[in-house]
């Protein structure tokens, strides 16, 4: 039997779905610093957790204390995914550091569905310039941590190897190397004219962010301090507490106001469902549930009756 409050209101998981995730490392501070290991074993981590899934990889930047990943999930599966790479990330970079505590914050991370082709464009250049948003360099070619904006303009696979510091060398199960490809999928557009929207769109950014700190005269933190921070240093700046946790990103109002309405439509159809189910009169959840489904097998509505 269920328990009887919901803790946090259902989300709706569709295949061929988008996403835009975030998460943070706990207390924000620098366990993801870069240098080559960090950035083989973030690489190697992301690479197997996607493979795992059937996740196509579109973006990422691991900054010392978050990561960003734009990516699309076919198999209605993003919340597995994301178990799995951050879980792998912890293991690996814990058994490296000596570490036994937390290596993420206990907020849940950020998935942001995208809407459309323009939200994309938007989360691409977001997480592509999310260095120089935050003031640690001038370019984002400079950022020293693992980032995937460039592979992704190439068309170049990421390599990897497993990461030596938790998995054995007679560990069979995880390939000794991996390659990671980042594109767009066919289903989302066609990837050489989205990039010609991102490029422009990126570059803008970058100048607008130097603009930034040219009028409040604060420099760049720069590489060479990057790579010295202690890893369990944090930033000066307070985290935002209690803010906003988007679960859409539709820039359009109409898309936005449409996906707004389709959520609580969902949750509405959800809550008859769950009341029936306690009541051990069950009847088909809605399309997109996804824990209920995974874990305890509830039943949910064929997905041609989607509407």
């Amino acid at each position: 039997m269920l328990c009887a409050g919901v803790v946090t209101q259902p989300r709706r998981i569709l295949p061929n779905s988008t996403y835009m995730a975030t998460r943070r490392t706990t207390q924000q501070q620098f366990w993801l610093r870069p240098d080559a290991t960090t950035n083989n074993d973030t690489i190697y981590c992301i690479a197997v957790a996607a493979l795992r899934h059937q996740i196509q990889v579109i973006d990422f930047n691991v900054l010392s204390n978050h990561l960003h990943q734009v990516f699309r999930a076919s198999l209605a599966n993003a919340p597995e995914y994301l178990r799995d790479v951050h879980g792998l990330i912890a293991k690996v970079m814990n058994a490296r550091l000596g570490r036994w505590e937390n290596l993420w914050s206990s907020a849940k991370p950020s998935l942001v569905e995208l809407a459309n082709e323009e939200d994309l464009i938007d989360k691409i250049v977001y997480v592509a310039s999310n260095a120089v948003r935050h003031g640690l360099v001038e370019r984002i070619e400079e950022w020293p941590g693992a980032r995937g904006f460039h592979a992704l303009l190439s068309g170049k696979p990421l390599k990897a190897t497993k990461p030596k510091s938790f998995f054995s060398s007679k560990n069979k199960k995880l390939p000794d190397k991996v390659k990671l490809h980042l594109r767009i999928p066919p289903e989302l557009g066609d990837h050489k004219t989205i990039m010609k929207a991102v490029i422009p769109r990126v570059s803008a950014a970058v100048r607008y962010f130097g603009h930034q700190r040219e009028l409040t005269g604060i420099p760049v933190l720069g590489r060479a301090r990057i790579l010295r921070q202690p890893r369990a240093a944090a930033p000066s700046t307070p985290p935002e507490r209690r803010g906003l946790n988007p679960r859409i990103g539709a820039k359009e109002l109409e898309t936005r106001l449409a996906a707004i309405q389709t959520k609580r439509e969902f949750q509405k159809e959800y809550r008859l469902a769950l009341l029936a189910y306690r009541a051990g009169a069950p009847i088909s959840f809605p399309v997109g549930t996804y824990w209920l489904a995974r874990h305890l097998g509830v039943g949910v509505k064929p997905i041609e009756k989607l509407s």
